[in-house]
């Protein structure tokens, strides 16, 4: 750092030690001179290079005036400066982008103080079943014995109706235990944290909102603790305020926190009056200790614990929270990131073709400099400054595109919020696009200034014209970076493609339902106002009834606590089938899910009926209990018999009788193949129900016609209680797949841009091929070749070097696309309609891209291209 200051010191002092070294020159010029030496100082011009040479001003100096020469050379050729600027600026810029996803789910660390420690948890409650879920006196049990936890928390997420604030207000919300900020290391901007006797139920009704709630619904009041709110129609007490950047380790919507306030002596006792379930456990490691160590803690804990009444077969599932929160789009994010960096390679490769193009013309130039005495590593850096500014300014420029390409992406109607949220270009992201610099240029810029600097003089400088033997040279590196830019675009075009398939697969296959001209709204009911269960069935009665005298309404139907078409994670019950010997455990136990429904849903949907009966009307709930299968249940549970009239008993009390079997409805999303589901009567459902209603109409009029008016009927039957959503199943099913929708997005965008490049590399071979060949061109013609003949001699070379790229891009593409494999759906990464798609295509963007400079050189004059070599 000492000997920097000093070159530095000195370099800003320069005059002054030109005008010293001239007067000490001067002055042993003198003695000599008095001496009476003829020769004097001989050379003072190169005794000043020498000294500046030790000094190190001269380095300073020829960097200096390369980057004035180069940037001189830039200015004078627009047309080579803004394509290589553009080019290069956009592919940085796109894996900027891209880098910024791979950045929010992979790189950047969790906004919390220990974000490597921290812990999810859950038990699997059934074999075979995506039940993650956790008994909540296995989780105060985990929280009492376990020796690898500073602290757990639980957490449940939820709807809530807040009222009091205006006009009713659907919230997102989580009950979480008082140690979920603690564990999270969150302090509160206003206020304070729930307390340990708030934590338990009977405690007093307290509540903390987010930042954004604050400032939108309270006006971002100062003195906000302590004021009244009502939450699903009971009162509560609002005690802080969440920080501005708080994330909520789940869904990051969540306004509004509120105790998690079990009864926890009621649960601990395990004698069946009480037993509830959370969603999410939490938990903070002790220091040194591991994932692995914090398993095995809680499964031996586990497997001392009571059986639930149910008998479930209960396994302990813990991942890293960061690996809960973006574990699945790891792979998606890495994916793009690769894309991008090969649509960089692939314009690397394309800026390399146009520098040896534009170097080409100035073979001559190179040729003199160097029989002046310019050295070989004299010449390299004057070239290479060239394609360092290119390079910096693409880099500048590329940041800019990164910020419009980042919005961009974040405006796209599949872009997900609740998982990357903000994408910023931050310390790593610069960090990554300055580690790209030196590459790039190595990549565009080294090649060509090698190959340049080395030009043949004699034969150079005999002609103004490039000497045929250097455009051959020239027209072999083109080759192989032609041959190179395809293989890359036979990969990333075949990666598209598979992930274009994959999400056509899901989104366009049969789901066993009609999802055109059919409308759902969402109502989440007070759990508190609805409690009672003939109140509720009043409401939902009501709803039916005036929602079909909507004008513009044929059919309606409702869904309680289903998605509807069913999402990939839907709870699963046992049931147990009479006159068969009962079941140990869950592994011997029927599975299904439940879906609680009314009459008129299954016409609504076009769901086709196997067998029996559909419910009806008269299925109310004094009547007898009965309950529709679909075929995958009858199909798995009654393969030899008829299903009909047997009776089914579920995780409660009470025998269903089986009166008809329908089809199989698939689930939205990557679906597996069709589950066991059981159809039961809204009126008829027993036990606890979860309080979403779906509102199913069959209309050809758009929702937003519907909209107001459903939400009059609403209003009629509840003034409290607002719409949470109304979109028909097709916004629901697009919603569904709107992951694999961005990626196929991106994919194909990077695609098509580098197959755009690629073509401009082989149209530039071909044109290479014409010059290095202009005279033997010339010489056929004035044989009499026709022009078919010169066409296709052109065209030849260029489509043997086209085929090679796609062979070698194939050969690539066989060992490079199982790396998507676990992104695909019903759709092999090896699918042979896919690659002939891609090799057909790539070939005739090739066929095309060669066909004009042919048709260009079969119409020259011979005699005038002749008499110009």
């Amino acid at each position: 750092m000492r000997h920097v200051r000093k070159f530095v010191w000195k370099l800003l002092r320069r005059r002054r030690l030109t005008a010293d070294l001239e007067r000490e020159l001067a002055f042993h010029r003198e003695m000599t001179a008095g001496q009476g030496n003829p020769i004097g100082l001989g050379n003072t011009s190169l005794l000043k290079e020498w000294v500046f040479d030790i000094g190190r001003f001269n380095l300073m100096e020829n960097l200096w005036r390369d980057a004035t020469l180069a940037a001189r050379r830039l200015r004078h050729s627009p047309a080579y400066s803004i394509a290589a600027l553009g080019c290069l600026a956009l592919a940085m810029g796109i894996a900027t982008a891209m880098f910024t996803l791979l950045n929010a789910v992979i790189l950047r660390p969790l906004p919390y103080t220990d974000p490597q420690r921290l812990v999810w948890l859950t038990e699997v409650l059934k074999a075979n079943s995506t039940d993650e879920i956790t008994i909540t006196p296995d989780f105060l049990d985990w929280r009492r014995f376990n020796h690898t936890f500073q602290a757990l928390a639980g957490i449940n997420e939820d709807t809530h109706i807040v009222t009091g604030l205006g006009r009713p207000l659907e919230v997102h919300s989580a009950r979480a235990s008082a140690s979920l900020l603690p564990i999270l290391g969150v302090n509160l901007m206003l206020g304070r944290n729930f307390t340990r006797e708030e934590d338990i139920a009977g405690g007093e009704r307290v509540a903390i909102v987010s930042y954004r709630f604050w400032r939108d619904r309270l006006g971002a009041a100062a003195r906000v603790t302590g004021k009244p709110i009502r939450i699903d129609d009971q009162p509560y007490v609002l005690v802080g305020v969440l920080p501005p950047k708080f994330v909520f380790p789940g869904d990051s919507d969540v306004q509004i926190i509120t105790p998690l306030a079990k009864d926890e002596a009621a649960e601990l006792a395990r004698d069946g009056r009480v037993l509830t379930i959370i969603h999410s456990v939490i938990g903070c490691l002790k220091p040194g200790v591991t994932l692995r160590q914090a398993h095995d803690d809680i499964a031996a804990i586990q497997a001392h614990l009571p059986v639930p009444p149910f008998h479930p077969t209960i396994t302990i599932k813990a991942l890293g929270l960061r690996t809960y929160l973006f574990g699945n789009e790891r792979l998606t994010a890495s994916v793009l990131v690769a894309g991008a960096l090969l649509f960089l390679l692939v314009a690397c490769a394309n800026l390399g073709s146009l520098a040896l193009a534009q170097m080409l013309k100035r073979e001559r130039e190179l040729a003199m400099r160097r029989a002046l005495g310019a050295s070989c590593s004299r010449l390299v850096a004057q070239l290479m400054a060239e394609n360092v500014l290119i390079a910096i300014a693409a880099w500048a420029l590329g940041l800019l595109l990164a910020f419009g390409i980042r919005n961009a992406l974040a405006a796209m109607p599949s872009y997900d919020a609740s998982l990357y949220a903000e994408l910023p270009i931050d310390a790593t992201v610069l960090l990554f696009t300055a580690a790209l610099l030196p590459v790039v240029v190595s990549l565009f810029g080294l090649v060509p200034a090698l190959r340049m600097s080395d030009v043949r003089m004699d034969a150079a400088i005999k002609t103004e014209q490039p000497s045929v033997a250097g455009a051959r040279h020239h027209y072999l590196l083109l080759s192989v970076i032609a041959a190179a830019e395809i293989a890359i675009v036979v990969g990333l075009s075949t990666s598209a493609v598979l992930t274009v398939r994959s999400f056509w697969n899901m989104r366009y296959r049969d789901l066993g339902i009609q999802s055109r001209h059919v409308i759902v709204a969402t109502l989440n009911l007070s759990s508190s106002k609805y409690k009672d269960s003939r109140r509720e069935l009043d409401f939902i009665g009501q709803i039916l009834v005036n929602s079909k005298s909507i004008p513009g309404v044929e059919q309606a139907a409702v869904s309680i606590a289903t998605e509807i078409p069913p999402g990939a994670w839907h709870a699963t019950n046992t049931v147990r089938i009479d006159g068969r010997p009962l079941a140990v455990n869950s592994r011997q136990k029927a599975l299904m899910r439940p879906q609680n429904v009314s009459a008129g849903y299954f016409n609504i949907l076009h769901i086709p009926l196997l067998a029996g009966r559909l419910l009806r009307d008269s299925d109310a709930s004094h009547a007898p209990e009965v309950v529709v299968l679909n075929r995958e249940f009858a199909r798995r549970y009654f393969s030899h018999e008829n299903a009909i009239g047997h009776r089914l008993m579920g995780d409660s009390n009470g025998w269903y009788t089986i009166v008809g079997i329908v089809g199989d409805v698939k689930s939205s999303g990557l679906s597996r193949s069709p589950e066991p589901i059981v159809y039961t009567p809204y009126e008829q459902t027993d036990g606890q129900r979860l309080r979403e209603l779906g509102v199913i109409l069959q209309s050809s009029l758009p929702p937003l016609s519907i909209g107001t008016m459903f939400r009059d009927v609403v209003a009629h039957a509840d003034p409290e209680q607002p719409v949470s959503k109304l979109e028909t199943i097709d916004d629901r099913l697009n919603n569904s797949v709107a992951r694999p929708r961005f990626t196929a997005a991106l994919l194909t965008g990077l695609a098509v841009l580098g197959a755009l490049l690629a073509m401009i590399g082989v149209y530039g071979l071909a044109s290479c091929r014409i010059q290095s060949q202009v005279r033997e061109i010339a010489v056929r013609q004035a044989l009499g070749a026709p022009p078919s003949r010169i066409i296709a001699h052109v065209m030849r070379s260029a489509l043997v070097v086209s085929a090679s790229g796609l062979l070698c891009g194939l050969l690539l593409t066989f060992s490079g696309t199982r790396l998507i494999s676990a992104m695909l759906f019903q759709v092999s990464p090896r699918d042979p309609v896919v690659l002939f798609s891609v090799a057909v295509c790539v070939l005739g963007s090739a066929v095309a891209a060669c066909l004009l400079p042919a048709l260009r050189a079969a119409g020259s004059e011979p005699l005038s291209s002749l008499r110009e070599t």
